[in-house]
């Protein structure tokens, strides 16, 4: 997520790459001085990002579950068709891939949006 003080979603436009490359530090005193002047601006950033990430986070998750689907289908497919000319391929093996798309998609269906870190930035 990457919002300004209006809660204007800007992600599109500016990209970490382009946040990295032109980010300059500020002393600790003054980063201090412009967390305390705008905490307050900074915690309703925080509850709107919360708000935006659990709203978008269905789609992620789908999406997520769609590769996993996608991916672990292609590989029991593939150890199938192994397995027709090939009889060392056992059953419990393309047993293993369809409990691992089991396993995933249940801990997907799980998931949460979870704030990890918080990057302040200060424009001018």
């Amino acid at each position: 997520m990457l919002i300004d003080h209006t809660g204007k979603q800007l992600a599109d436009s500016i990209t970490e790459d382009t946040i990295t490359r032109t980010q300059a530090r500020i002393n600790a005193a003054i980063r201090s001085k412009v967390l305390q002047m705008h905490s307050g601006t900074l915690r309703k950033m925080l509850k709107n990002c919360d708000s935006l990430a659990n709203k978008a986070a269905p789609a992620i998750v789908e999406k997520a579950k769609q590769a996993a689907t996608l991916d672990l289908n292609r590989e029991i497919d593939r150890l199938q068709a192994l397995r027709t000319i090939n009889p060392n391929i056992r059953e419990d093996e393309v047993d293993y891939f369809r409990n691992e798309l089991d396993n995933i998609v249940g801990r997907l269906d799980e998931t949460l949006p979870q704030l990890d870190a918080v990057r302040v930035m200060v424009v001018v």
